[in-house]
């Protein structure tokens, strides 16, 4: 088991004034810290983990790189562990030792809820159905630069938001950009992925309708299904409607039609597609 130990390293007052400006957003406010940090390190070197701030949950996983996730009983904990870093270009650092390494850098991600919105447009009225979804996202990607990013590739963008887990506050790997108009909208749901580029972050994502569950279809309005709610979304741009499963078999059996797959929420907000059984 590797203990993870909090080591200072000695810096100048250049490097104490860099560090400050990096963690000046996320010293804000406590409570505006999530309690879940994200460490990523160089292959294996990242076992077990504990460390002397109250952690409380540890978890592992491995590809490229190794990842560790902390949970911290108090917020108050998170801020001492930026504390103790270090700074390198703008990202965070603690040193940690093992019986075989010595002080290894190990990269510390911490979230500042106030990353998790924007709004670009504050003059627009949000529209679900001029909203996507963007399954994937890099964690590191704030709001604000999920929301450059599609209003550079679409324009219109009017809000983003990276959905967090509601228990750890941490990004999920999952967001929503809600446009202001429906060419923009129709552009980036046409396009099914798109590639997200932000400083060292280069990952293509897919990019889907944010589908809701509480929409009455657009047919029928209700009256073909008891004013349950429609189940079915098209996600067919000749399409783009809300479909119960009387008015989904009818509209779909028309010619052209018969391939689109209904699009459902799930989980997470995340939608999926699913296989039509014709009647």
């Amino acid at each position: 088991m590797l203990l993870v130990y909090m080591i200072p390293q000695p810096v100048g007052q250049s490097r104490d004034l860099e560090r400050e400006a990096v963690r000046s957003e996320a010293r804000a406010s406590a409570d505006l810290l999530s309690p879940g940090v994200r460490l990523r390190t160089a292959p294996r070197v990242l076992g077990s983990v504990q460390n002397k701030h109250q952690v409380i949950e540890a978890a592992e996983g491995f590809v490229a790189w190794g990842y560790a996730f902390l949970l911290f009983q108090e917020e108050a904990s998170v801020q001492a562990l930026i504390d103790a870093c270090i700074e390198e270009d703008g990202k965070l650092y603690l040193c940690v030792s093992s019986p075989t390494i010595k002080d290894k850098p190990v990269q510390i991600r911490p979230w500042n809820l106030n990353d998790s919105d924007f709004v670009m447009d504050g003059s627009q009225p949000l529209d679900p159905r001029k909203t996507i979804f963007v399954g994937g996202v890099p964690r590191p990607l704030r709001a604000v630069e999920l929301a450059m990013i599609m209003n550079r590739l679409y324009g219109g963008v009017c809000y983003a938001g990276i959905d967090t887990d509601p228990e750890l506050k941490y990004p999920k790997g999952a967001g929503r950009v809600a446009f202001s108009n429906q060419q923009s909208y129709i552009a980036a749901i046409s396009a099914r992925f798109v590639q997200l580029q932000h400083n060292d972050i280069d990952k293509r994502v897919e990019v889907k309708p944010y589908v809701l569950d509480d929409q009455m279809c657009d047919e029928c309005q209700g009256a073909r299904c008891g004013s349950k709610f429609a189940p079915f979304f098209c996600a067919s741009v000749t399409c783009l409607q809300y479909y119960c499963e009387y008015c989904w078999a009818s509209i779909h059996s028309r010619a052209g039609r018969e391939f689109h797959k209904p699009l459902v929420k799930e989980g997470g907000d995340r939608p999926r597609h699913v296989s039509f059984r014709w009647s």
